[in-house]
């Protein structure tokens, strides 16, 4: 199913380029794909996740999230 609906958003997005992720709700791939989608949106994503750690060890926290 997943292959057959990617395929459709590819070819319906043309001319512009689609990049599709497989995830579940259930484990950890939908965060890998927002994270993924974070870095292509964000291009200083490294200097943003740097400040993110610094306020974190500020609050004393284990992570910070967006």
């Amino acid at each position: 199913i997943y292959e057959k609906r990617e395929s459709e958003l590819v070819k319906r997005s043309l001319p512009l380029e689609c990049k599709c992720f497989k995830t579940s709700i259930w484990d950890e791939t939908l965060y890998k794909a927002w994270s993924q989608i974070v870095h292509l949106l964000i291009p200083n994503v490294n200097t943003l996740e740097m400040h993110l750690d610094s306020f974190a060890g500020i609050l004393d926290a284990d992570e910070v999230l967006l």
